[in-house]
């Protein structure tokens, strides 16, 4: 496992070098399949994220939950396409400040205001 680990370190840190010597406009970082252990993804996205260009976007691809938006924005990620707001909608849950709102209960079947009013 440790040799795996380090191997794929050194792999992504060389991908990343050639990336930033191509001097694009913005990094994506990608390729997590969502099935590893968060302590690894984390570490993944610290590992790119410490070798990108601050001064670039870093779009972090395929994030799926709020804990997940807020720590990678700490490890230094600008951008996501997360899956969590469609999928809370799609279910008639709603994102506010205060949390989520589920829509489909019987209070808010004909509630017209806004749903966040600040």
């Amino acid at each position: 496992w440790y040799d795996r680990r380090v191997r794929e370190a050194v792999v992504s840190t060389q991908s990343t070098g050639e990336m930033i010597s191509k001097d694009c406009p913005g990094y994506a970082i990608g390729g997590l399949s969502g099935g590893e252990e968060k302590e690894d993804f984390w570490k993944t996205v610290s590992l790119c994220t410490d070798h990108l260009p601050k001064k670039k976007p870093r779009y972090l691809m395929g994030v799926g939950y709020q804990v997940e938006l807020v720590v990678c924005s700490a490890l230094g990620c600008d951008m996501y396409d997360c899956v969590f707001p469609t999928r809370t909608a799609r279910f008639g849950s709603a994102l506010v400040r205060t949390g989520q709102l589920q829509l489909k209960n019987k209070q808010f079947s004909e509630d017209q205001s806004p749903i966040d009013s600040d």
